[in-house]
């Protein structure tokens, strides 16, 4: 099929050879963005959502939840849809998403009126408590840059063209672009007590930030060490998601590259000196003709850090992103 691309299962590392279907996201003919899920997979320690590579519609879906199989099968298939088709479709399916997952626990609804009581959940409250507590103390500044996605776009092109290779995503690339300049920015590592003492890691531990189905906002930890290319480090980081791991992490990811957010101003938590957006690419007009380019926000703890010291930062991972792709000759 013309233009077309074949979801398998992926390798999910760690040993697993068989996943089992839990759910399909998405209906055959819907429009879906490049990096939102399509489906979500099963193994014997998590649940995995498995993205979109393009924009396009969904079609041939040869799955059902329930199915156990190995890796490398078949899932469906994503027809790449670069005018837009199939946009109604997009839009009235969140619609729905949205109405369907409005939460049901935890809810006191009034005879007669809209009124509606809920619940914080208690890792909600804890997050709450971690917010108060860092305002105390932290003294938060945001930088923020545009960089060019056409390299991003690139790389993955480049090791989609083996079917067996592993096709990092959009935001994997990004972090593990963020964690080789880490390595030069090295206060970006630094952990601060509540006394004031300032350690710093030998590591690299990025928080990715993940919403759970109660909408529950989670940080899983990828520690990495000295990942010189972008395959070995999204082994490790894919590794780490199914694991779960959690913990102390210096830097957050917050990845709205694929839900049409384009800028924003994180939050720092503390003991993390920096949180890090990613905003979903949009279309630009330069000298060059017509792009793609993303918004990366960053805000910090001005404690540790300025400003000039961030900038220099953003700078260096779009350096690491084109020096990449470079390489790749692409």
């Amino acid at each position: 099929m013309d233009g077309a691309l074949e979801i398998t299962v992926p390798n999910l590392g760690e040993g697993v050879r068989y996943v089992t279907v839990k759910s399909i996201l998405r209906s055959n003919g819907e429009f879906v963005r490049e990096d939102e899920g399509v489906i979500e997979v099963e193994t014997d320690k998590a649940v995995v959502e498995i993205p979109s590579p393009t924009d396009g519609c969904v079609c041939n879906i040869t799955c059902k939840p329930g199915d156990i199989l190995p890796v490398g099968s078949n899932l469906l298939i994503i027809r790449k849809n670069l005018k837009g088709e199939g946009e109604t479709t997009f839009l009235a399916s969140n619609q729905k998403r949205k109405k369907d997952s409005v939460p049901s626990k935890n809810i006191n609804i009034e005879s007669g009126n809209s009124k509606r009581e809920e619940t914080l959940s208690a890792c909600q409250q804890a997050l709450v408590g971690s917010m108060k507590k860092s305002a105390a103390i932290v003294v938060p500044a945001t930088v923020e840059r545009d960089i060019s996605w056409d390299f991003i776009d690139l790389i993955k092109k480049h090791f989609r063209k083996n079917e067996k290779n592993v096709v990092p995503r959009s935001m994997e690339i990004i972090c593990w672009a963020i964690s080789k300049s880490i390595e030069r920015f090295d206060k970006f590592k630094i952990k601060i007590d509540f006394d004031d003492t300032i350690i710093f890691s030998e590591k690299t531990i990025l928080g990715i930030a993940v919403a759970d189905n109660n909408d529950d906002l989670l940080n899983h930890v990828v520690s990495v060490y000295q990942c010189s290319d972008v395959i070995s480090f999204v082994n490790t980081f894919r590794s780490s998601l199914v694991r779960r791991e959690k913990g102390y992490h210096s830097v957050s990811i917050s990845d709205m590259s694929s839900l049409g957010a384009h800028r924003a101003t994180p939050v720092v938590v503390h003991p993390s000196v920096a949180t890090i957006f990613i905003g979903s690419p949009f279309d630009i007009f330069t000298k060059n003709g017509w792009g793609r380019k993303a918004s990366l926000s960053v805000t910090f703890d001005h404690r540790v850090m300025n400003g000039a010291y961030v900038a220099a930062f953003l700078v260096d991972i779009e350096d690491n992103i084109k020096a990449y792709a470079k390489l790749l000759g692409v």
